[in-house]
C-alpha cells in the first residue's frame, strides 16, 4: 500500500512540473524554509515532499525563477508598492495608500510573480511590459485548476468573488 501511495504521488508532481514547464515560459517560486514548515506541520510536510518537487521543478523548467525567502510578497501592495507589516492572522491585504484591498495570498503571488519578471535577463513579456492583467492571471487559474481537476487523486476548485481569486488544490 505505501508503495502504491509513493507511485501515485510521484506521479502527480512529475505531471504537475510536467505541465508547469509545458505552459509556462518563466516559472516563479520562493525559496521557502521547509524545515521550519516541518517542525510546524510534521509528518504532514513529508507527505507533500515539496523538496523533491523545487529540485526537480529546478532541473526540468528552462528558466526556474527562484525568490528569496527575505522577499517581503506579503508586506508589499502590487499595484502601488507600498509596504507595511501583516500578522500572519490578517487574510486580507489592505493598502491604505492606494486603497487596493485584495486576498493576501493572491497578493504575495502578484508580487512574486512581479519580482520574477523583473530579475529575467530577458522579460518574456517583451520589453518594459512587466504587469500581468487580471483577465491573464484569471485564464491561467482556470486553466491550472482544470489540469488539476483531471488528475486522477487530485480534487482542484477554484472561487472567484467581489474581484478576488482563489484556487486550492
Amino acid at each position: 500500500m505505501f508503495q502504491k501511495l509513493t507511485h501515485i504521488k510521484t506521479d502527480i508532481r512529475n505531471q504537475l512540473v510536467a505541465y508547469l514547464c509545458r505552459n509556462y515560459g518563466v516559472i516563479c517560486y520562493q525559496d521557502e524554509n521547509l524545515a521550519a514548515w516541518q517542525r510546524l506541520w510534521g509528518k504532514k510536510m513529508l507527505d507533500l515532499s515539496l523538496g523533491a518537487f523545487f529540485r526537480i521543478l529546478q532541473e526540468r523548467s528552462r528558466t526556474p525563477t527562484e525568490i528569496p525567502r527575505t522577499f517581503p510578497s506579503t508586506q508589499l501592495c502590487s499595484e502601488c508598492g507600498q509596504r507595511q507589516k501583516l500578522t500572519l492572522a490578517d487574510r486580507v491585504y489592505h493598502c491604505p495608500a492606494c486603497g487596493l484591498t485584495r486576498d493576501r495570498d493572491y497578493n504575495a503571488a502578484i508580487n512574486l510573480l512581479l519580482e520574477g519578471l523583473r530579475s529575467q535577463k530577458t522579460p518574456p513579456l517583451g520589453p518594459g511590459r512587466i504587469e500581468v492583467t487580471p483577465v491573464e492571471i484569471s485564464a491561467s487559474t482556470q486553466q491550472m485548476t482544470d489540469f488539476l481537476g483531471s488528475l486522477p487523486y487530485v480534487r482542484a476548485s477554484r472561487v472567484e468573488e467581489a474581484g478576488s481569486l482563489i484556487a486550492s488544490a
